[in-house]
């Protein structure tokens, strides 16, 4: 259902996760460095304390000239999809605007991309991460990387995630 999938994308009203759905977050990054890490902007991004389960999704990419994906045509293409329901389509609108998303700068979206891999990954009270909980207090907005090997051990298959949304 689009509407659920729209409403469980919470990442542009400014909440902590990208996408919620009933107890269960996901934290989604995207990235062309060739360095094996992952960039957590936030100490509350890994936070799993008030919530049942985490998964951290990322995508390895690399920029290519012709046959990738853009965040214009992944938008079209999600437009396109819900242009049928005027509502909804507002609502993913106003979505991509609270996300800084705007149709009058999408010549600075075309930058397209082949993804190399997609990764899983279960973030438990084991997994290394950083959280509001461990810094000292007046320390905040860190910013720091994550040794993509040192992960390892949490991936789990996208089939996994998909039995535990089934049962919630």
């Amino acid at each position: 259902n689009i509407d659920n999938i729209l409403n469980s994308w919470t990442g542009p009203d400014f909440e902590d996760k990208d996408f919620t759905l009933s107890s269960t977050c996901f934290e989604i990054k995207f990235t062309t460095s060739k360095l094996p890490r992952i960039k957590i902007t936030s100490e509350r991004q890994l936070e799993t304390s008030n919530i049942e389960r985490l998964f951290l999704n990322n995508y390895i990419a690399e920029n290519v000239k012709e046959n990738g994906i853009s965040l214009n045509s992944i938008v079209d293409m999600i437009r396109q999809k819900i242009s049928n329901n005027s509502a909804t389509l507002k609502f993913f609108n106003e979505k991509l605007e609270f996300a800084n998303y705007f149709d009058e700068h999408r010549d600075n979206y075309n930058s397209q991309y082949g993804i190399k891999s997609s990764s899983l990954f279960h973030v438990n009270e084991d997994f290394p991460k950083i959280t509001a909980n461990i810094i000292p207090q007046g320390i905040y907005n860190t910013s720091y990387y994550i040794e993509a090997s040192a992960i390892d051990d949490y991936k789990v298959e996208f089939k996994t995630v998909i039995n535990y949304l089934n049962n919630e």
